[in-house]
C-alpha cells in the first residue's frame, strides 16, 4: 500500500534508519581488522574469541584482564606468557604512575629473562612519510614504526622500548603524538578491567620536578594467567 501523506513516509524512513544502525551496532567491527580499527581511532573488540590468551593482573582494586596480542608484537607476548606462567612477578612488579584521562604505568620486572625486540610495523603504517610531531626516541634514532597508532585499552612497552615497563593508555583518542613509537602487545579485555585501571588512576599522585604524576604508594601486583 503506497502511502501518501508526507510525514507518514518520513517517520517511517526514519525508523527504518534507526532500526538498521541498532543492528549494525550489535557487532561494529565485522570486516574491520585491529589494525584498521586502531588506524581509524574504532574502540577495539573485547569480547574473548576462542584461541584467545589473557593474562590478569590483581591489585587491591580488582583484577585487569589483558588480552594479548601476538600478530603485533609475537616476541613481547612471548615474555609476557612466561613472566605470567612462572608466576616470576614479584616485589617489582608495580603501578607507580598515573596520569588520569591519558595513562596508567608500572613494570613487570622479574626473575625471567627480559626481552629484547620491539614490535612489528603493521602494513598500513609502512610509509613511513607522515610527518612526526615529537623527535625520535634517543633508543630509536631512524623513528622505526613498532605498532599501531595506540588508541585507548591498548597496553604497551613504556618510552618505546622493549620492557619491562608498560603502560595501559587511558586516553580519549587515537595517540598521533606518538607516531608508531610503542610495541603494543596487548589490550584491556573488558569494560570490568579498565574500571579498575580508573579507580587505580584516581589514586593519590604527586608530580615532582620532571611533571609526571608518581604514585604517592606504588601498587604492587600479582601477574598471572586467566583461569578462564
Amino acid at each position: 500500500m503506497k502511502m501518501k501523506n508526507p510525514y507518514l513516509r518520513f517517520l517511517v524512513g526514519l525508523s527504518c534508519f534507526f532500526a538498521a544502525a541498532s543492528v549494525h551496532d550489535t557487532d561494529p567491527f565485522v570486516g574491520v581488522s585491529l589494525h584498521a580499527r586502531s588506524q581509524n581511532g574504532i574502540p577495539l573488540r573485547t569480547e574473548n574469541a576462542e584461541g584467545e590468551q589473557v593474562v590478569v593482573i590483581h591489585v587491591p582494586q580488582g583484577a585487569i584482564r589483558i588480552k594479548l596480542l601476538p600478530d603485533l608484537a609475537k616476541s613481547s607476548v612471548e615474555q609476557v606468557l612466561r613472566v605470567a606462567r612462572q608466576n616470576a612477578c614479584a616485589s617489582e612488579c608495580k603501578f607507580y604512575r598515573a596520569e588520569p584521562g591519558f595513562l596508567l604505568q608500572g613494570s613487570i620486572r622479574s626473575s625471567v629473562a627480559s626481552n629484547t625486540q620491539l614490535g612489528s610495523c603493521p602494513s598500513e603504517f609502512a610509509d613511513k612519510g607522515k610527518p612526526r610531531s615529537v623527535p625520535c626516541p634517543a633508543h630509536d634514532p631512524n623513528c622505526g614504526c613498532h605498532g599501531p597508532i595506540m588508541v585507548p585499552r591498548m597496553v604497551g612497552w613504556a618510552g618505546g622500548g622493549p620492557g619491562p615497563d608498560f603502560f595501559i593508555y587511558a586516553g580519549q583518542g587515537p595517540a598521533t603524538h606518538w607516531n608508531n613509537d610503542h610495541t603494543v602487545w596487548g589490550e584491556i579485555a573488558d569494560d570490568q578491567s579498565m574500571q579498575v585501571v580508573e579507580d587505580v588512576l584516581k589514586l593519590p599522585s604527586q608530580r615532582p620536578g620532571h611533571g609526571m604524576a608518581m604514585l604517592d604508594e606504588p601498587i604492587h601486583f600479582e601477574f598471572k594467567m586467566a583461569s578462564v
